[in-house]
């Protein structure tokens, strides 16, 4: 498939401006092929170095993202896999992919100039301000096909701001990506309220108050891993996928917690900075970030059981998928949080 270049000509149709509509949920021979073409992409990607770097060279975030943002194609069913899955989730998750892969994997010794580019590309494709409002849409539990399609996409948002957040922390705080990525999340936090005080309906999205893309996704972690929890306490089957949500919402909470070190990246950690040494790191985000820790904090002790939660996830009762994250997420805690958190 590499010789015969799939990748590059696959690109070439699902960026074809023929393939455009302005209702994204229409279902139609275009609607079919465009999606036929994230999905040859999406594991084209994740199973070849060559096709990822590639698409890394064309700088494919920043289209997978408009195109995952187009009106309708997330919450439409897929043509080709059937009501349980998105028609848009494919390009969300190939996007994804390829700000993980350039964590993981060094191209041409600049590897970090790369990931901000693509960093600064996707937030510049509305990665904020779609990742937001996903995490805040609520979960249908009524119908099957349409949460376990719910829960996908809100999969994908918390591995790709993950992502982000890996990236953006490993730069210093003067830098125009990491500046750029928390003027975005600034801007959408101030759009929400706006809209809010608008419609005379102020619906927040944690008990801190706060409405901001922070507040949604711990307010998401909370909800999770409480259902997650419970049904694996009833020893039960559950038919969504909590656990892998799960995962990804304690990544996406641990990075926005300031988490260091890279867990999609192999960066070796062979240095313990002193929390004088976080702070100064963190600059102007440092409030932001304690803020944050102390939000997490709050939400893992809301759950029920809570002094069971946190030691049953470490033990691996959701999984040893989520292990890792958990204890990374309370590192960042105790780390980058207030004094009296820890």
């Amino acid at each position: 498939m590499e010789a015969e270049k799939v990748c590059e000509l696959t690109y070439l149709i699902a960026c074809s401006p023929s393939l455009d509509t302005l209702d994204a949920s229409r279902i139609t021979p275009q609607a079919e092929l465009r999606e036929a073409c994230g999905l040859v992409l999406l594991s084209m990607t994740t199973s070849s170095d060559i096709s990822a770097e590639y698409l890394i060279e064309k700088r494919a975030v920043s289209r997978m993202m408009q195109i995952a943002g187009e009106v309708g194609i997330l919450e439409a069913v897929s043509l080709i896999r059937g009501e349980w899955a998105s028609r848009g989730l494919c390009y969300l998750e190939v996007a994804t992919a390829l700000l993980i892969y350039s964590c993981k994997n060094p191209i041409d010794d600049d590897t970090s100039t790369i990931s901000v580019d693509l960093l600064v590309d996707a937030v510049d494709s509305g990665a904020v301000n779609l990742t937001s409002r996903l995490l805040k849409s609520k979960v249908n539990l009524l119908n099957h096909d349409s949460a376990f399609k719910q829960v996908q996409v809100k999969t994908a948002c918390c591995y790709l701001l993950s992502a982000l957040f890996e990236i953006s922390s490993e730069e210093m705080d003067s830098s125009f990506g990491k500046t750029r990525f928390y003027e975005a999340i600034d801007a959408d936090c101030a759009a929400s309220i706006d809209t809010a005080v608008d419609s005379r309906t102020l619906r927040l999205s944690s008990t801190s108050g706060r409405s901001d893309l922070f507040a949604s996704t711990v307010a998401l972690l909370r909800a999770t891993i409480q259902f997650a929890h419970k049904s694996s306490n009833e020893n039960r089957e559950e038919p969504l996928p909590m656990v892998g949500l799960s995962e990804s919402c304690l990544l996406a909470v641990g990075g926005m917690c300031g988490a260091k070190g890279g867990y999609f990246a192999c960066v070796p950690s062979s240095t313990t900075l002193s929390r004088g040494a976080i702070l100064e790191n963190n600059g102007k985000y440092a409030s932001l970030t304690e803020d944050n820790c102390a939000m997490a904090f709050d939400a893992l002790r809301m759950n029920i059981d809570q002094d069971k939660l946190v030691p049953a996830v470490l033990i691996g009762t959701l999984g040893g998928s989520c292990v890792l994250p958990m204890l990374r997420l309370a590192h960042a805690m105790a780390s980058n949080g207030p004094a009296q958190l820890r």
